[in-house]
């Protein structure tokens, strides 16, 4: 039976200096598999190998990981998963093998993608079948070669992981704007948005937001959950100050 786990959900955060990069990752398991989507990066390490921990699942039980793009936030930990194998879109290869980033001025691509094609790595064109109920789909926009999956679950919820084709959640009320740190082709975004949500997903697990549900047209987060910042900010005090966040359900 497949079920989704999400391991860190994605907090809708930035600053004044840029982006925190507090994205999602997310497990696939079925009877055959184990499956990850996206990795996050050296940031919430630590928080990922303890979210494996708590499900009682080691790295390197991990069969597949599936990178929705290789910005920094999304893959960097991809070397945590030795026996992986790696899936990316074959227009997402292209764009970072032949540096077509830097065209569009994209500073969040990582050198790794030699080092995960010495990993094993399949590359898909247009959609990827892993299973019965798991797809790999080709979603440009976010980036030229950012896909997404989509997952049939047992009590017929549709769940779409689409990476950063939605950062936010706010996005799939506001379809007609444009988000920040789009690099690909601004149709192709709009497309690719629509498609996913045209495919009737019940559930949606964004780049940099909660998991959320559609109950009545209307989203619905599937949880609350806290932000919490820590700064030091007192020169006579090695005590920090925490603010902490509400993420409202």
């Amino acid at each position: 039976m497949t079920r989704i786990i999400p391991l860190l959900k994605g907090v809708p955060i930035t600053g004044s200096d840029g982006a925190l990069g507090w994205s999602s990752v997310t497990l696939i398991q079925n009877e055959d598999e184990i499956i990850l989507v996206d990795t996050g990066f050296h940031g919430n390490r630590h928080h990922l190998l303890q979210a494996l921990k708590d499900n009682r699942i080691e790295p390197d039980e991990v069969n597949r990981v599936i990178l929705t793009h290789l910005h920094f936030d999304h893959c960097l930990n991809y070397d945590l998963f030795t026996k992986a194998s790696f899936v990316l879109s074959r227009a997402e290869y292209e764009y970072v093998k032949d540096k077509k980033y830097l065209e569009v001025g994209d500073v969040f691509i990582p050198d790794i993608l030699e080092r995960i094609e010495n990993r094993g790595l399949v590359v898909f064109y247009n959609e990827l079948k892993i299973s019965q109920d798991i797809r790999c789909l080709l979603t440009p926009g976010h980036t030229p070669g950012s896909s997404s999956v989509v997952v049939d679950l047992p009590n017929g919820d549709r769940t779409g992981i689409c990476g950063d084709l939605f950062k936010y959640a706010w996005e799939i009320n506001l379809l007609p704007e444009v988000p920040q740190g789009t690099f690909g082709d601004i149709r192709e975004l709009k497309t690719s948005q629509k498609m996913i949500l045209d495919m009737g997903v019940k559930k949606l697990i964004c780049g940099h937001d909660r998991p959320l549900s559609f109950q009545d047209k209307n989203i619905v987060f599937d949880e609350t959950g806290d932000c919490e910042i820590t700064l030091f900010i007192d020169t006579n005090s090695s005590i920090a100050t925490n603010y902490k966040i509400k993420l409202a359900k």
